[in-house]
């Protein structure tokens, strides 16, 4: 991990009154689950471009630190073939906090990043957005985007993905707005619309044959139904 990151949680957790050693120790088990081989898009890059992305837009926010824990810890769990990464992770953050003396509750935060219903306080409207920030990021930046997704979903048919992928980049445009926040709506919200649109006009068949269910990275997909949950 590199020492920007290191000097980042440390600074979040000092401004939540949590202090000592323990915060790098238990770091580096955060740190560990983010650099998993199967992940390319899910790392640590991803959490500092949240980070990043969180302190440009909403310098102001009233409940930064809480919201930047919670990014650090939404993507904690990471496996593509289930669909409870994110309850996972929340609990991972439950004991890690706990471990180091604080009684934080990010659940509702890290929940909402599963992008299936609309946040309920200003903090989960952050969080999601952030998390989404990447959609209405340069069509390059999309478009890696996109190739680190799929290489996390290699064990899934070409077709079945892309079909699977759509159906939730579908439903980001069908919504009157891609972002919950005023401040993303003005940054990202168009620039959103259209790598949506790009990647839906691309044009991928639907694989006949196959069973599916959507997660909030656009696909969660078993060939066999019986493993899915």
């Amino acid at each position: 991990m590199n020492g920007r990151l290191i000097v980042l949680w440390c600074q979040t957790l000092a401004a939540l009154g949590v202090t000592g050693n323990r915060r790098e120790i238990l770091l580096g088990r955060l740190g560990a689950a983010y650099t998993e081989p199967h992940r390319h898009y899910h790392t640590l890059v991803h959490i500092e471009y949240c980070l990043d992305l969180l302190a440009r837009v909403y310098n102001n926010e009233s409940d930064l630190e809480r919201i930047e824990l919670a990014l650090w810890f939404h993507d904690a769990v990471y496996d593509t073939k289930t669909v409870a990464n994110e309850a996972a992770s929340a609990l991972m953050a439950q004991e890690i906090l706990g471990m180091l003396g604080s009684g934080i509750d990010l659940t509702p935060l890290i929940l909402a990043t599963r992008h299936d219903g609309v946040p309920s306080t200003r903090a989960e409207q952050v969080v999601v957005d952030v998390d989404l920030g990447i959609l209405g990021d340069t069509p390059e930046a999309f478009d890696r985007y996109e190739a680190q997704v799929r290489k996390e979903y290699g064990w899934v048919p070409e077709e079945l993905f892309w079909t699977k992928r759509r159906e939730i980049l579908q439903s980001f445009l069908n919504r009157e707005w891609i972002y919950g926040t005023p401040e993303m709506r003005f940054e990202r919200e168009d620039q959103a619309r259209s790598n949506l649109t790009r990647s839906l006009n691309r044009g991928f068949v639907p694989q006949v044959g196959c069973s599916a269910s959507a997660n909030s990275d656009g696909v969660e997909v078993v060939e066999q139904p019986k493993d899915l949950e």
